[in-house]
């Protein structure tokens, strides 16, 4: 028998984790097949950013179908109404119009598709055992905790008093490799539209420190759970001067988050990070990153604190 009175929290919590297991599996196998980062990328964002919120509704509706109570049966049915119907549907569609190509489109549908059927029931099965946030939230916390012998750690510590904002930052493997001081000014454009300009003083350790001075200019968009973040910089270093943009697409189901950004920089798209985090507090957040650099990985720990007057 099954528990129907699942809370929104918990199908949140479940629409979260899912689509960390989705995002992993969805970008290993589009990079394999297409050897491209920014079309991996593109694949990977739009089709998890439709589906964090096709799965929360998909959750919701089955709540409604209590006529089938046996576990392993009501798993199949959603199985085949989730990843059968929508999963064929939406990923062939998004797949065929950013490679344009049929066999590119039916290699990576039908790979995805096929490992994620064997993957959603497994999830539901260790979902029927796990009660309520808290666990969750646990799990998550060991699955950190046991990252930290291989992953770099980031902190970010910032202070916001009304439309200004300054925040500082360290890197560090086994020592210290990056900081920064950093600046940001706000402009609400609209309800949706945020515009920012910042200056950041960053020092990286390459056999000795080195300053680059970036004068930034960004653009936000936030509306329900979906934000996007555009930014344009101008990297003033020794040599010469370089221009980056990158972009940063992030979904929050409260207080679970999934983001994906891409850097773009003399010509090309050269690294994607991959966020999977949570909002302790409304000072406090943590999150677990990959980051690939011109197809060289490293797994990040991240926290940050934020203090508002």
């Amino acid at each position: 028998m099954i528990n129907i009175t699942e809370t929104k929290m918990r199908s949140g919590s479940k629409s979260i984790v899912w689509r960390l297991f989705g995002v992993l599996i969805l970008a290993v196998i589009t990079y394999v097949y297409t050897k491209k980062w920014i079309t991996t990328g593109l694949i990977t964002a739009i089709h998890h950013g439709i589906f964090l919120m096709v799965y929360y509704f998909h959750e919701r509706l089955w709540l409604r179908v209590k006529r089938v109570q046996n576990l392993t049966y009501r798993s199949l049915l959603k199985m085949l109404t989730y990843e059968t119907l929508c999963g064929n549907i939406i990923l062939g569609t998004i797949a065929y119009l950013v490679t344009g190509s049929w066999k590119q489109m039916t290699a990576i549908t039908l790979t995805y598709i096929g490992i994620k059927h064997v993957v959603y029931i497994f999830n539901e099965f260790v979902w029927d055992k796990i009660k309520t946030g808290k666990t969750v939230a646990a799990i998550m916390s060991m699955l950190i905790f046991s990252s930290i012998c291989f992953a770099d750690y980031w902190n970010t510590s910032a202070v916001q008093y009304k439309n200004f904002k300054a925040d500082v930052e360290f890197r560090m493997d086994n020592d210290m490799y990056y900081k920064h001081i950093h600046l940001d000014w706000h402009h609400k454009l609209n309800r949706h539209l945020t515009l920012t300009l910042s200056g950041r003083e960053s020092y990286i350790k390459k056999a000795m420190w080195r300053v680059e001075h970036k004068p930034m200019l960004s653009l936000t968009y936030e509306s329900g759970i979906l934000k996007n973040r555009a930014r344009m910089t101008l990297r003033i270093k020794e040599g010469k001067d370089i221009w980056r943009l990158r972009n940063k697409l992030t979904a929050t189901l409260s207080p679970w988050f999934v983001a994906l950004e891409a850097f773009f920089e003399r010509g090309r798209w050269f690294r994607n990070r991959y966020y999977v985090g949570a909002n302790v507090t409304k000072n406090l957040s943590i999150f677990l990153m990959r980051q690939y650099t011109e197809g060289e990985g490293i797994w990040v720990i991240g926290t940050k604190l934020m203090a508002r007057f």
